[in-house]
């Protein structure tokens, strides 16, 4: 535990893997560029994700006026039945 504690520092991270702990060495500019990545990945995240809910809204848009439409004709052929 003690050789854990000084390996931690602002230049080095742990990485977790089955189970272990292995310390390794990241330059802190290195450190600034992955966190600039990781919030542009975000960013695109939600951009992707304002652009799927653009588009669900527009489908619902397009199902509740086609179900309007049948729904009408379907009116009217029910209307047409009981006139019969």
């Amino acid at each position: 535990m003690a050789r854990d504690a000084r390996l931690l520092g602002t230049e080095r991270i742990i990485a977790v893997r089955r189970g272990g702990r292995y310390a390794l060495p990241v330059s802190q500019p290195e450190i600034q560029r992955q966190v600039r990545q990781q919030r542009g990945d975000i960013d695109a995240l939600y951009e992707l994700l304002e652009r799927v809910d653009q588009k669900v809204d527009a489908l619902d848009v397009k199902v509740d006026r086609r179900f309007d439409e049948i729904n009408g004709q379907l009116s009217e052929v029910l209307r047409q039945l009981r006139d019969r």
